[in-house]
């Protein structure tokens, strides 16, 4: 069966008439998450369209010497760059993750910090006796 990969647009799940960018046809389906390299250019699979054998990617560049990402304000994947700025929703402070851009295998830290910041609104003022 042959399937034809196309840059991902979500309006295809609500659109089947809408136009699409083909990248390339195949003969072989592809799991979510894969990577592939196509005309020497990387593609991460996001999404599947099997109403029309179609197979929805985004362009990553994939680092291929990646270096550590230290203090940064979000979870940073040093291969692709992806940002995760849901981060702090995760419930451990230390684990080894896949990237939800690139598929590949992270291991992170959070520190956490908390400050405080307050306004005045209304004064207690004392009674005088």
């Amino acid at each position: 069966m042959a399937y034809t990969i196309v840059k991902y647009d979500m309006e295809l799940w609500f659109d089947e008439n809408k136009e699409v960018e083909v990248i390339k046809v195949v003969d072989c389906d592809l799991a979510i998450s894969t990577n592939i390299m196509t005309d020497g250019k990387v593609y991460h699979v996001c999404a599947k369209y099997p109403q029309n054998n179609l197979i929805g990617v985004r362009e990553i560049q994939l680092q291929s010497k990646p270096e550590d990402v230290e203090y940064e304000e979000h979870l940073t994947c040093p291969y692709c760059g992806e940002k995760d700025v849901d981060a702090w929703e995760r419930s451990q402070d230390n684990d080894k993750i896949d990237c939800s851009m690139c598929g590949s295998e992270i291991e992170y830290s959070r520190e956490v910090e908390i400050t405080y910041s307050t306004k005045p609104i209304k004064r207690n003022n004392p009674i005088k006796l």
